[in-house]
């Protein structure tokens, strides 16, 4: 009867933890499910060594039930109600974990895993049983384990899978361009110094925005193999500048320009959770999705009014973007305006590009009319160090007031 009560409520309430754990993240399902079960277990185990003088007779019938089958069924009920649910969340949070083409393998680990563990786990409890002579101690032992459990994944590095049918890429603006997932010239091999170079200058040489997504769509499977080999370290730069002024692993980050990603992983290299990518290239954005570092991925365009909630963001980075060809001055306006007042924008700016798209001009206003202070600026360096000698970088970091 336990188990059948037990598994009852998994069918009901198994589909619901799913869609919860992809609406809030898997972290809060499962530290509650491992909690209230191993309070359960400890009710149980209590229960079962205490004997009850009051009974209470059901509504509208003459049944009595003792308080005791009373309270052990609807601790019972509770641990059906999170037990098998909870599972089904964790084999989730595995599959985020998988590797793309892995997936099949880690569902084939976590099968025998389970096999193994109730297997084992009944050999234990029957064990357990033998030595103690009573069955109390079997809810007595699962509930010392599980309720602490909840804090290993309390503080576990759970990450949500944005990759594929359940990517959360948003477009929060009109998509230009075409939205490319595979090319002919194949994936992450790196061209030659001369293609290479060439196509560095049509994307400088847009003329448009149109013509920007375009070549940048087409450019993603190969993007990070071709900035690599010029030893790019922008993205590392910013990020590890960021991390000098907030150091809250769930501090809500954007990565405007997030392009393929790359800055994204370095601020999860740094121990950020939650970030958002935004960039203006679907195809870039669908090659940041197979990195698994952000929590949504939105098509929108810098220079323009951005979808986000004004302090949607505790902190922004905005890195490679501010260049020939590519974000306004302007654009400055909006990622102050979805930062929080306390938080920072981390960006990078081409030396060459500083004054003449009016930078200056756009950065001191901010600062004058109270919008954000100054608190930190580089020297100017190479951020392709391999290639690519005409350009250098500043990163700049304001305090959003």
């Amino acid at each position: 009867s336990g188990r059948t009560l037990v598994e009852g409520v998994d069918v009901v309430f198994g589909p619901l933890f799913g869609y919860f754990s992809d609406r809030i993240g898997r972290r809060v399902p499962i530290v509650t499910a491992m909690f209230v079960i191993g309070v359960g277990m400890l009710i149980i185990a209590a229960i079962g060594e205490t004997t009850f003088a009051l009974d209470f007779t059901l509504p509208l019938t003459s049944v009595s039930i003792q308080a005791e089958v009373l309270v052990i069924t609807l601790a019972l009920a509770f641990i059906g109600l999170f037990l098998w649910s909870s599972q089904d969340v964790v084999n989730a949070t595995a599959m985020d974990a998988s590797p793309p083409g892995l997936q099949g393998s880690t569902v084939g680990i976590m099968f025998l895993s389970s096999l193994s563990g109730a297997t084992v786990g009944a050999i234990v409890m029957g064990a357990v049983v033998a030595l103690t002579g009573t069955y109390e101690s079997i809810f007595w032992l699962g509930g010392a384990v599980a309720a602490p459990g909840a804090l290993d994944f309390l503080f576990a590095p759970l990450r949500r899978r944005t990759a594929g049918s359940s990517a959360r890429l948003l477009h929060t603006l009109p998509v230009r361009g075409s939205l490319r997932t595979q090319h002919t010239h194949g994936g992450n091999a790196m061209t030659s110094d001369k293609a290479r170079t060439e196509r560095i200058q049509r994307v400088y040489d847009s003329k448009d925005y149109d013509e920007l997504t375009t070549e940048y769509d087409g450019w993603a499977t190969d993007y990070d193999a071709d900035l690599e080999s010029l030893g790019f370290i922008g993205p590392r730069t910013a990020a590890e500048t960021l991390a000098k002024y907030i150091s809250d692993p769930e501090a809500k980050l954007l990565d405007a320009g997030a392009g393929t990603g790359m800055v994204g992983q370095e601020l999860a290299r740094l121990g950020f959770k939650r970030i958002t990518a935004l960039d203006l290239s679907p195809g870039m954005l669908m090659t940041a999705n197979e990195k698994f570092v952000y929590e949504e991925l939105v098509v929108g365009e810098l220079g323009k009014p951005l979808s986000f909630e004004t302090d949607a963001f505790d902190s922004t980075t905005c890195v490679g973007t501010f260049t020939f060809g590519h974000a306004p001055a302007e654009s400055l306006d909006e990622l102050v305006r979805v930062t929080k007042p306390g938080g920072y924008v981390v960006f990078t700016i081409r030396t060459d590009y500083y004054t003449e798209a009016g930078f200056d001009v756009k950065q001191n206003a901010l600062a004058e009319a109270g919008k954000w202070e100054l608190v930190e600026q580089t020297d100017p360096f190479r951020p392709m160090p391999n290639g690519e000698p005409d350009i250098w970088y500043y990163v700049w970091a304001y305090r959003v007031l």
